[in-house]
C-alpha cells in the first residue's frame, strides 16, 4: 500500500519483468558453445555474492534478501515514494498523462536508468537530474529490469465509498443542471413557436 498526499491508501498490483544481466557481446564459453539465453558469469557471480542485508533485523539469516527479490523491494520503496507526491484525484485526472503514468513511467526510469529527472511534491518534474541509486544497485548485483507495470489499483472500503458518494453527488448534480437547462430551452423553442404562429 502506498499513502497519497491527502491520506488515501492506495493498493496496486505491480509487475516487474527483471533478469540477470546479459552480455552486449556473446562469446562462447570454455567449452566453445554460445548460449542463446546471455548466460554472464560476472552478473550471476554479483547476483549471488552481493546479498542485500536488511539493518533492522537482529538475527543474520533472517536479514538477509534473495538476489531475486530485490527488484520487487526497490519497485515497492519507489512506488511509495511517488505515490506521496500525488493527490487522490490527480490519480485518474482526464489531462494527457495522468498521475498513476507519470509514477509508472518514473519507476521506470529510475530502475532502467542511471540518470532521471527529479519530482517536486506535487508530482511536477524540477529539471534537475539526479543519479538513480535503484538503478545502481540493480547494476552492482548484475541485475537489469525490463519493464515495470501497475495495474488493478484498489483502495480501501472507506476511500470507495467517499469516491462512489462523490460520484453520486456529481451525477445527481449534473443531471440536475442538464434537466434544467433541457426545460430552459423548451421554454424557449416554446416562446419562439408561439411568436412565429402570432405572425
Amino acid at each position: 500500500a502506498g499513502l497519497t498526499r491527502d491520506g488515501f491508501y492506495i493498493y496496486p498490483n505491480i509487475s516487474i519483468k527483471f533478469s540477470i544481466k546479459r552480455p552486449k557481446n556473446q562469446e562462447p564459453s570454455e567449452s566453445g558453445v554460445t548460449s542463446r539465453y546471455g548466460y554472464d558469469v560476472n552478473s550471476v557471480r554479483n547476483a549471488i555474492t552481493r546479498e542485500v542485508m536488511r539493518l533492522n533485523t537482529a538475527d543474520n539469516t533472517n536479514g538477509r534478501m534473495d538476489w531475486n527479490r530485490l527488484p520487487a523491494h526497490l519497485v515497492v520503496n519507489l512506488w511509495r515514494e511517488y505515490i506521496r507526491k500525488f493527490k487522490l484525484e490527480d490519480l485518474f485526472t482526464k489531462s494527457e498523462i495522468s498521475g498513476l503514468q507519470t509514477i509508472e513511467d518514473m519507476i521506470n526510469k529510475r530502475v532502467r536508468e542511471d540518470h532521471v529527472v527529479a519530482l517536486d511534491d506535487t508530482g511536477s518534474p524540477t529539471g534537475e537530474w539526479l543519479e538513480s541509486m535503484e538503478y545502481r544497485q540493480l547494476e552492482a548485483r548484475g541485475l537489469e529490469v525490463i519493464e515495470v507495470h501497475i495495474h488493478n489499483v484498489l483502495f480501501d472500503k472507506t476511500t470507495e465509498d467517499k469516491m462512489v458518494e462523490q460520484w453520486s453527488a456529481d451525477w445527481l448534480s449534473n443531471a440536475q443542471k442538464e434537466k434544467r437547462f433541457l426545460e430552459d430551452k423548451e421554454t424557449l423553442i416554446e416562446t419562439a413557436s408561439r411568436e412565429e404562429a402570432s405572425k
